[in-house]
Order: C-alpha cells, then structure tokens, then sequence
C-alpha cells in the first residue's frame, strides 16, 4: 500500500463505494473540503504532529467521521 497515495476523486469515490458496501450513510464532504477549516481532507497537509490527509487507500477502508486537519465532526 502506498502510504502518499493523496486523490481527492480518486478518495471521494474510495470513501462512497465503502460507505454503499458497508450500507452506511457518507459523512465525509462530497467536495472533500471540511466545512470547519476549509482544507480538503483528501489532500496530505503538515501539522504539528506530523503530516494528516486521507489515502486513497484509508478512504476506501474505513468510515470518514470528522476532519483529519483539525478533528470536527461530520457527524454531529
């Protein structure tokens, strides 16, 4: 697995294709910008602890809840 595999419509349709085999409602933005801090949760960004983003391959394996970036909930 390529752990800088960072597409935001290649992640999109990763996370809705999870979401429909898992029969699970999308939380994650379709246009994949947060709507708290305004940066896209698909794209690789550097915090202070380290570098945050989702994969390709994290999209399309589990269940996207909140903001890699800065933690907001898409679920609330």
């Amino acid at each position: 697995m390529n752990s800088d595999n960072f597409s935001p419509t290649k992640a999109n349709r990763a996370q809705i294709k999870y979401c429909d085999e898992h029969e699970c409602p999308v939380f994650a933005p379709m246009n994949g910008v947060c709507y708290r801090c305004g940066y896209n949760i698909y794209l690789r960004t550097n915090g202070k602890s380290g570098p945050r983003g989702i994969t390709v391959e994290e999209a399309g394996s589990r269940l996207i809840t909140s903001c890699p970036h800065c933690g907001y909930s898409f679920v609330e």
